[in-house]
């Protein structure tokens, strides 16, 4: 018989073994390049360096200037960078690796309750625990977005935490988790303003859904709710935050896509399982019809397509979709537990990105608002395992396990297929950062490179620098140059970074250009770069998006 000992060891191991696998695969882009897996990294590893150099937390005016949702994870990263002594470029991945693994160890603890509100055994709760804990450690999409240097990756693990202590605090009636949930949504404004809006999502559908089967929570839940929204929308307003003009350009239709998700919510914990299970499948295969045709036609125009790589890359999570689908009920008939609210609060965001307007902008908006609905999948997914492994013969055990598995693994390599799906370099090499440096220190004017050395370089030094001279030339529109130019070799082969598609260069053409310049810096290796000296500067003009 199994001592309460030995569980509570079983228990602690699942947690180091989730922990260390959550960590290991957001280093893994240091074994390619020690510095930040995004050239975002950069701007929030430039900020920190600001802030030790002034010993202050708002660093002087300039590109180094903080946004007001930016503080939490800036003075996190200056502060590991001051303790360790090491340079917070250096620093930011492991900062990432740690602060993305809480939501799959609050995974590990959802669907432990979940699977025990269910009445299965010990064993049982523990694979539901491992399954989601580990399946949201390695799934592919949840990964790229969580192993990019961002203060949105702090901002999933809040929400995370919000729902995890909005359980404990209002089923439990924890007055210890409680605080943590008013902390949480103090802090989140400052953290970041797609977290705190699906925040503010997941608050108002929990409370709406919890408050129908407990009447008393209608009265505080809803002075929350609106306090919370109130501040939140306040305090971006007035910072001058312009990220919120998305939400508040079109009232109506925001406050419409809110509605009609708590009504959705609401009705799926009154409704039978068939129904329960049909209506987030319709919305599964909704959202893929989506991906599928902007495959074929971008739906955002002058946007990126969906590429056949990534499609494909994408396709076996419908099977882990489809298994939370199958275990929704269970959620839905505990109505005051989160992870009803954490799967479908993102999704009011997504619909207002797809009906408010066809931009670069929005579709932004809805690629990354999906990420957070991630968290409340894998745990669904994780019972519905769980129930099978506890319940049904051995064939299917295994065929439902393995299916489980094999979909999660398949998608792993999708962080590292860069320019193969998309026309995005993520990866950071160091003679890129020393040349995009170099440039940025020593040339005089305004100068031009592709889009991911300019955005290094902008991001990291505020250095005058634009890619739009560089794509007008490569694209055909312009002569090349005549101001100082960042060059590398992989222009011929993969092509230069530019938004929406790479632009490639002839090899002959790259070398009769470099033998007519005065080459300046040069830096060897598989991907030669070369900075030339220009005669003028570019003409002043903004970094692509």
């Amino acid at each position: 018989m199994t001592t309460s000992g030995e569980r509570r060891g079983s228990d602690r191991l699942l947690v180091v073994a989730v922990l260390t696998l959550a960590v290991a695969v957001r280093l893994l882009p240091l074994a390619f390049s020690p510095l930040p897996f995004n050239p975002d990294g950069f701007a929030f590893a430039g900020k920190a360096r600001a802030i030790l150099a002034a010993n202050q937390l708002t660093p002087g005016g300039g590109a180094l200037d903080l946004a007001p949702d930016e503080y939490l994870f800036t003075a996190l990263l200056a502060a590991l960078s001051s303790v360790t002594g090491v340079p917070p470029r250096f620093v930011a991945q492991a900062q990432v690796a740690v602060v993305a693994a809480v939501p799959p160890l609050v995974a590990v603890a959802l669907a432990r309750d979940l699977a025990g509100a269910r009445g299965l055994s010990v064993p049982t709760r523990r694979v539901a625990a491992a399954a989601a804990g580990c399946g949201l450690a390695v799934e592919g999409l949840y990964l790229w977005r969580t192993t990019t240097v961002s203060s949105e990756v702090q901002g999933l693990s809040f929400v995370a935490l919000l729902g995890l202590a909005l359980y404990r605090g209002v089923v439990r009636s924890s007055r210890r988790w409680t605080a943590v949930a008013v902390a949480l949504l103090a802090l989140l404004p400052f953290t970041h303003n797609l977290s705190t809006t699906v925040a503010g999502l997941v608050l108002t559908v929990y409370l709406a859904t919890a408050a129908a089967r407990r009447p008393r929570l209608t009265l505080p839940g809803t002075a929350l709710v609106i306090g919370f929204w109130v501040y939140a929308f306040g305090y971006y307003r007035l910072a001058g935050l312009r990220e919120i003009g998305r939400f508040t350009s079109s009232p109506g239709l925001s406050l419409a896509w809110v509605v009609l998700i708590v009504a959705l919510a609401y009705w799926l914990t009154t409704t039978s399982p068939r129904v329960q299970r049909g209506v987030p499948n319709g919305l599964l295969f909704a959202g893929l019809g989506v991906f599928a045709v902007n495959a074929v036609v971008p739906i955002y125009p002058g946007s990126v397509s969906t590429d056949p790589l990534m499609l494909a890359l994408m396709l076996p999570l419908v099977a882990v979709a489809a298994m939370a689908a199958w275990a929704l009920p269970q959620a839905a008939r505990a109505a005051e537990r989160p992870v009803l609210a954490l799967t479908l609060a993102p999704v009011a965001v997504i619909g207002i990105g797809l009906t408010a307007g066809l931009t670069v902008d929005y579709q932004g908006m809805v690629t990354r608002s999906q990420t957070f609905m991630h968290l409340g999948v894998l745990v669904l997914a994780g019972v519905f395992v769980a129930r099978v492994v506890g319940n049904r013969r051995r064939a299917v055990r295994v065929a439902v396990a393995a299916l489980f598995v094999v979909s999660l693994v398949a998608t792993v390599p999708f962080p590292y297929t860069e320019h193969r799906t998309k026309p995005y370099q993520a990866i950071t090499y160091p003679p890129e950062f020393e040349a995009a440096t170099f440039a940025a220190e020593r040339v005089p004017h305004r100068w031009a490179g592709d889009d991911h050395v300019v955005s290094v370089a902008v991001k990291y030094t505020g250095a005058e620098a634009t890619d739009l001279a560089v794509a007008e030339w490569l694209g055909g529109d312009a002569p090349p140059p005549t101001c100082a130019v960042v060059a590398q070799r992989s222009w011929t082969t993969v092509g230069a970074q530019s938004f929406p598609r790479m632009l490639r260069m002839e090899e002959r053409a790259y070398e009769r250009w470099l033998a007519r310049e005065d080459v300046v810096y040069a830096v060897s290796g598989p991907d030669p770069l070369h900075v030339v000296a220009g005669r003028e500067g570019c003409e002043p003009m903004p970094l692509a998006p």
